[in-house]
């Protein structure tokens, strides 16, 4: 083990695990490149925004085909469609775009990260193993837009929230102001952190309460009043923008406790790659995916119910905040309770079979591993000051010994597998996965037919039980009706001679087959996991 703190403590291997990070996630972003579902939404807000429609989603409907409609994206907060905006604009590439986009979160992420650690005194050679374990970390937030950004910049805000609590000479007006911009932008990608913008600002008030430091609390206080001000003007853009302040789609408003069964084991999923595991385990034992699947929650659940005993008993112990270290577990902590107490709320208030899925799934919050994204990413560091923090003596527990022998074999297991993964699956600079739903060979067929007819001088309507195909549509300029069900619920007309395509997914093929018979929209073609329909409107 000496050797490997010797190799690894090294400047120079340091900064090659830092590029070697940036690079394994890079190449987990260019495998897992899908611009679908929500990412495609938020970019094509962007979009909008460039050819001067504003922060817009277009479509048009049932009972007008021939009219486009632009109306207000009001799904998610702006900060992702105005991040993609001046790129677009650039390059006038939507993917492009998402691409750029996605390196520059990669890479300000590992630079937050490196920094973070060495403010909270890790050695140099656990902090170059842990920028390696990150890089290779894969999960459900690749491919999507703002989670991975969002946990970026909430790491930022801890470091520089650690930088000024050390810092005696900062000046607490102009720091503060900084802080609170910096904290309240992680708000301006996902809704779900509202609650969590004030955590940093309040504890520093309490930090500089009880160390009887006024200049912590003059700080946190203008970091509050600055998180004040930005979060009462995204909302109220919002509002006046979309017609509400946030969007929380509600399904049903009762109570549905057996949601809370279904929480992703998210402490287990932040030391390994838990789909991996879980499958190999259970071809080792004949046992289901599902019933490991189920196993790892309740060890979850166990775990949990440790965590939140050590984190009271930390906080009752160390409630004065003396040093980085109390204010980074602290912030970290309240960080989590509020994470998952805004997922449960939610997932016991709204029904798990919900109308916004088109896609017949059910859903809940608490399910949706890339929620706790931040968590999975702190966790681990915590585990390595746990058995590395500077300053030990050299007798270790044998407890520490083998944590310390465990860390090393997940972190190399790790990034040795996503290195072998990506190896057999490489593809050449520029190229990226494919798509989920819109594969090559279905994006093959839709060109050669949207051509077709358009020779045949009638304009293209695509509609699906997925809202990608909608705005797959309206990104290759042909129009789009959003939600199916207006083909149930109105009768059809279009201006111009126009062809309908929908395009159905397998599973949700029965539930749609009476409404396409009863509009008599033929069957085109099966490909991929879509069946293609037709309907000339003259």
């Amino acid at each position: 083990m000496t050797s490997l703190k010797r190799i690894f403590g090294r400047k120079d291997v340091y900064y090659a695990c830092f590029v070697l990070a940036i690079l394994l996630k890079l190449g987990l972003y260019l495998h897992f490149f899908q611009l679908e579902g929500d990412k495609l939404f938020q970019a094509i807000g962007g979009k909008n925004l460039v050819e001067g429609n504003g922060l817009t989603f277009e479509q048009v409907h049932a009972w007008d085909l021939s009219t486009s409609v632009f109306q207000p994206l009001d799904r998610w907060p702006p900060g992702f469609s105005l991040l993609l905006a001046p790129f677009y604009a650039l390059t006038h590439n939507v993917e492009i775009s998402c691409l750029v986009i996605d390196f520059i979160s990669i890479v300000f992420f590992f630079v937050v990260l490196g920094k973070l650690l060495h403010k909270i005194n890790l050695p140099v050679f656990v902090i170059s193993l842990l920028l390696l374990y990150n890089g290779a970390v894969m999960g459900a937030f690749i491919s999507k837009p703002t989670d991975f950004p969002a946990a970026a910049l909430i790491l930022y805000t801890l470091y520089l929230t650690l930088t000024f609590t050390e810092n005696t000479g900062a000046k607490p007006l102009r720091f503060g102001i900084v802080l609170g911009l910096v904290n309240s932008l992680p708000l301006l990608l996902r809704y779900m952190y509202l609650p969590c913008v004030f955590v940093v600002p309040l504890i520093l008030i309490w930090a500089g309460y009880t160390r009887k430091e006024k200049r912590i609390s003059s700080g946190g206080l203008t970091a509050l009043v600055t998180t004040c001000v930005i979060t009462i003007a995204v909302l109220f853009f919002q509002k006046t923008y979309t017609g509400q302040a946030s969007y929380i789609f509600l399904s049903g408003r009762r109570f549905y406790p057996e949601n809370l069964l279904e929480f992703y084991p998210f402490i287990t999923a932040s030391f390994v790659d838990i789909n991996f595991v879980l499958l190999q385990l259970g071809k080792l034992s004949g046992a289901s995916y599902m019933t490991m699947f189920e196993s790892a929650r309740i060890l979850d659940f166990l775990l949990l119910a440790i965590l939140m005993v050590m984190f009271l008993k930390f906080v009752i112990k160390r409630f004065a905040l003396q040093d980085s270290w109390d204010v980074f577990i602290t912030v970290t902590g309240v960080l989590g309770i509020l994470i998952c107490g805004t997922l449960s709320y939610l997932s016991l208030t709204n029904d798990p079979a919900s109308t916004l899925f088109t896609d017949g799934l059910s859903w809940t919050f608490v399910a949706e591993p890339r929620f706790f994204l931040l968590l999975m990413i702190v966790l681990p560091l915590i585990a390595a000051h746990y058995l590395f923090k500077s300053g030990d003596s050299r007798s270790t527990s044998s407890f520490k010994k083998a944590g310390r022998g465990l860390f090393y074999c997940l972190v190399f297991f790790q990034v040795l597998h996503t290195g072998y993964f990506l190896a057999k699956r490489f593809y050449p600079l520029g190229l990226t996965g494919d798509n989920v739903l819109i594969t090559s060979p279905v994006k093959s067929y839709l060109e050669q037919k949207i051509q077709k007819m358009k020779e045949t001088g009638a304009d293209v309507v695509m509609t699906s039980n997925n809202e990608t195909v909608s705005n797959w549509a309206t990104l290759n300029g042909e129009k789009g009706i959003l939600n199916i069900e207006e083909l149930n619920s109105f009768g059809l007309s279009a201006k111009r001679p126009t062809v309908l395509l929908v395009l159905i997914e397998d599973q949700m093929l029965p539930q749609y087959r009476a409404m396409l018979d009863q509009k008599n929209i033929r069957f085109e073609k099966r490909i991929g996991k879509l069946s293609v329909f037709s309907l000339k409107i003259d």
